[in-house]
């Protein structure tokens, strides 16, 4: 009987160890469910922000290319202001 109180208590000591491990792993599980879910808001957060820099680069390539163009446009008029005012000049001379 002796014996078998001996195992019976063995089995318990072995099972408490093992709802102790159960426990502790399922705090790290749950601990590591909250890290994982904080780094996926970042890197959708981080998604985003790459998003929005993107359109950012997009537009601006788009303003830069604007400019560009009205830059030309501009010294276009200017070339041609100074020719009116040649054409100009030579009328009232004759």
């Amino acid at each position: 009987m002796t014996a078998i109180r001996d195992r019976i208590g063995t089995l318990e000591v072995g099972l408490d160890d093992l709802q102790s491990g159960i426990e502790a792993g399922t705090r790290t599980a749950t601990a590591l469910q909250k890290e994982a879910a904080t780094l996926d808001d970042l890197v959708g957060n981080q998604l985003k922000m790459a998003e929005a820099v993107g359109a950012v680069v997009r537009r601006s390539a788009e303003l830069r290319a604007c400019l560009r163009d009205q830059r030309e446009a501009l010294r276009e008029l200017r070339e041609n202001m100074v020719l009116l005012r040649a054409e100009l000049h030579l009328a009232r001379q004759r």
